[in-house]
């Protein structure tokens, strides 16, 4: 009978040992990030912001990518932004409607976010559309989820500068 205690305190101790590990290693989930809102700088409009966008995610526009959706090009417009060139690579356009892009983020082949951007007249607004394999409920998402949309923002407004310069320059010249 002296053995079960000491069987037990090691079953117990072993489970807990367990939790810990199993804690450490699974995947760790944040509040779900609101939506983002970002300003348009001055010199462009919702337009303009919609095809700096598809520009910084595609590579480049040119008139039979963009003549169906009502978004146009101007000639002469590009966005180079190739100091983003990392995050571009990880973020694809998924979808491209009246007012909104549909980016795709791709990790490991397995874990896919997905994200609306919404033109207004003065700003967009980046929201989470869905996710696959990223632990996503009502309130919760993967931890990196927050820090991916940081850097997607951060290419946006540059994608953004980028593209009122480029429309400076071309009304200049």
């Amino acid at each position: 009978m002296k053995h079960i205690p000491i069987l037990l305190r090691s079953a117990v101790a072993v489970f807990v040992a367990f939790v810990v590990i199993l804690g450490m290693s699974g995947c760790k989930t944040r509040t779900k990030p609101a939506p983002m809102v970002i300003d348009y700088p001055q010199g462009i409009n919702k337009a303009d912001a919609q095809r700096a966008v598809v520009a910084c995610f595609k590579g480049g526009l040119d008139e039979s990518e963009t003549s169906g959706n009502g978004i146009g090009v101007d000639a002469g417009i590009t966005v180079n932004l190739s100091h983003s060139k990392k995050i571009t690579q990880m973020w694809s356009i998924a979808g491209i409607g009246q007012d909104f892009v549909i980016l795709e983020f791709e990790k490991n082949h397995v874990n896919r976010l997905y994200v609306r951007v919404t033109f207004g007249e003065t700003s967009s607004v980046v929201t989470i559309e869905k996710s696959e394999n990223l632990s996503e409920s009502d309130t919760r998402i993967h931890k990196n989820v927050r820090l991916w949309l940081t850097d997607l923002q951060s290419t946006i407004k540059q994608s953004f500068n980028g593209y009122a310069a480029e429309i400076y320059l071309h009304k200049k010249s």
